[in-house]
């Protein structure tokens, strides 16, 4: 990425597979699996309880009155969820849905807990979960902010490398392992399916991307860059 991008700031690949390597090894043992085919709701997590994604894929979702919704992020393996109502002791306005067949490991409380208190940096690994999430929403409603609906879509698909932490292949491309729908695209930047799709083909067409069954394959970086007003740049700031 270009200077002007702050994305590797925020989603840094070595502390990501820290963070899930402690949820996976220390906190999974301990708990109760659940299994979930494509499309299920997680029931099972009780307030204060925390659950580790041990296999699959999971989308966090907000549902309106009207019945509207918005994906605020994805859970893959060895991420964790619960940890905001653990904190705040109440119950969390989101829904978490399973992407594919999945599973959950469903800690009790007291014993998240009691390992939190003697191990410190099981409890930093909590701490960034939560920040992680917080950077992701932020860059999102930036690009609501600040994009147009080229601009915000090039920047979630961009976005998505950093969150998985894929590298640029020998061909200088890069292929996102999440299958993303036109409609949760739609969803996560607020715009329309239609205009999804309208974009992701132009973008074909320009031979800045690659798209086989919802598997995105980044083709020109540069030239999806262009279509962004980034946050990050540094610029003087006036008294």
């Amino acid at each position: 990425m270009g200077e002007r991008y702050s994305y590797e700031n925020y989603f840094s690949a070595a502390d990501y597979f820290r963070m899930t390597g402690k949820f996976i090894d220390k906190l999974a043992p301990l708990g109760t699996s659940y299994h979930y085919e494509r499309g299920d709701f997680v029931h099972e997590i009780a307030v204060g309880d925390l659950a580790v994604v041990t296999e699959g894929s999971f989308n966090q979702r907000l549902f309106s009155l009207s019945g509207k919704d918005l994906i605020l992020y994805r859970l893959a393996r060895g991420t964790i969820l619960g940890e905001d109502v653990m904190f705040v002791r109440k119950k969390s306005t989101l829904y978490t849905q399973a992407l594919e067949y999945s599973s959950l490991s469903v800690v009790p409380e007291a014993q998240v807990r009691a390992l939190l208190a003697e191990d410190n940096s099981l409890y930093e690994a909590v701490i960034h979960s939560l920040i992680r999430k917080m950077n992701i929403i932020l860059f999102a409603l930036s690009d609501i902010c600040f994009n147009n609906a080229e601009g915000s879509i090039a920047s979630f698909i961009i976005r998505q490398t950093y969150i998985f932490q894929e590298q640029l292949s020998h061909e200088g491309s890069l292929s996102i392992p999440g299958r993303f729908t036109h409609q949760e695209i739609a969803s996560r930047l607020s715009l329309n399916r239609v205009t999804v799709s309208k974009v992701l083909k132009r973008f074909c067409q320009e031979g800045l991307l690659e798209i086989k069954g919802g598997y995105i394959r980044v083709l020109d970086l540069a030239g999806l860059q262009e279509y962004i007003d980034p946050v990050g740049v540094e610029r003087k700031m006036e008294n």
